[in-house]
């Protein structure tokens, strides 16, 4: 497909025709992440992370190139970033929440380095720089405007200073979330303490921020078009261990 019929065929996802020029598949999208690098990721408790472009991350580590990440997420992530990655030895350091049991079994043995912070804390350790900045953001999203801002899916998490942080964003275009989400984000970056101000939601219908993560054509290093569903985990069983806890 030429850049004339993409643009037509995705016109509501990619408002602008400079990012048809950006469309690769995933194991291209996977060739901008390097070695050594500090990733962000979007999404919460496995909602609106990216998919495809993990998984072929994790591809190119298992065929023996030696890729050791650092990765930041808002909350836990899908079985194609922390589990994929955790199997094929990628991350090296993780921060600031996990669900997943081989990153988990891992970061017991001592593989993984990892940082069990508060998640409202994570954002503001990276706004003040305590923590590394991030090389590249790989986030889902339903769309991008015209502007170059990203329209986000099911999950935010930290997305918004990832972009802000990142040198590069890949962005992973589901074709299986409904437009119809868009508009549902209410996008705040608060500022960095002690200049931080009151946030000005007063009633439930207030809102305060914008539908879409700032984040500019310039930033957009690659655009992947998926078609890929969450991988949700149902609640567990209630075992003997939680029902001691309950009492």
């Amino acid at each position: 497909m030429n850049n004339e019929g993409a643009f037509e065929e995705l016109s509501g996802r990619l408002r602008n025709k400079e990012l048809c020029d950006l469309i690769m598949n995933a194991d291209e999208a996977a060739k901008i992440i390097e070695d050594g690098m500090v990733i962000g990721v979007s999404g919460f408790t496995p909602s609106g992370y990216p998919k495809a472009v993990p998984l072929a991350v994790s591809e190119r580590a298992k065929s023996g190139e030696k890729i050791k990440l650092t990765v930041y997420s808002g909350a836990s992530l899908g079985p194609e970033v922390d589990g994929a990655w955790s199997e094929a030895g990628i991350i090296e350091r993780r921060l600031p929440y996990q669900t997943n049991s081989i990153l988990r079994n891992n970061i017991n043995k001592g593989v993984v380095d990892y940082i069990d912070m508060h998640l409202s804390h994570s954002t503001q350790f990276l706004n003040y720089g305590t923590i590394p900045k991030v090389d590249v953001a790989i986030v889902e999203a339903l769309a991008i405007t015209e502007e170059g801002n990203i329209i986000p899916t099911s999950g935010i998490g930290n997305s918004p200073s990832f972009i802000k942080s990142a040198d590069k964003v890949i962005v992973e275009i589901n074709l299986a979330k409904p437009m119809e989400m868009e508009g549902m984000a209410d996008i705040y970056i608060t500022e960095n303490p002690p200049n931080r101000k009151p946030i000005e939601i007063n009633h439930p219908k207030d809102r305060i921020g914008t539908t879409y993560i700032p984040c500019g054509l310039d930033k957009i290093a690659g655009v992947v078009i998926t078609n890929m569903q969450d991988k949700t985990r149902p609640l567990g069983v209630v075992d003997e261990a939680s029902k001691k806890i309950s009492k």
